[in-house]
């Protein structure tokens, strides 16, 4: 019997400047469009019998949990890569080292990244009124 192999596949780790400009777009895209992507998926796994244990309705359902998922994941991947970018502009630290401030601070302060996003841009941390910046 004979083994089966699988080629590697690269993994990118940048994204390049025209996908971070493109990814707000999909986002809106996939939003604005979500009822009848979803339909159109559910029809597509109904149609192939890829599903057939399940009902329509449930495979609806499922598909509209995942697509929403997706669709989230992509949000934050824009909320990080936003918040990323503010740290790393005011205060110099690697890529990495941003991201975990930034998951620290949210997690430390018991908010979401997008409030820690919205604090940054307003240059105030979040849940105070008046303090200028952060330090890392």
């Amino acid at each position: 019997m004979e083994a089966k192999t699988t080629e590697a596949v690269p993994v990118v780790q940048e994204s390049r400047e025209d996908d971070k400009e493109l990814l707000p777009e999909l986002v809106t895209h996939l939003r604005e469009s979500r009822t009848e992507l979803r339909e159109q998926w559910a029809n597509r796994i109904t149609n192939a019998h890829l599903l057939s244990a399940m009902t329509a309705e449930e495979i609806f359902s499922m598909a509209t949990s995942v697509y929403d998922s997706y669709v989230n994941g992509l949000e934050a991947h824009i909320t990080i890569e936003q918040a990323t970018g503010i740290v790393m502009e005011r205060h110099r630290p690697t890529a990495d080292a941003a991201v975990e401030w930034i998951r620290q601070t949210a997690e430390r302060q018991g908010v979401t990244l997008d409030e820690v996003v919205a604090s940054l841009r307003r240059r105030q941390p979040p849940g105070q009124q008046e303090r200028s910046s952060y330090s890392l």
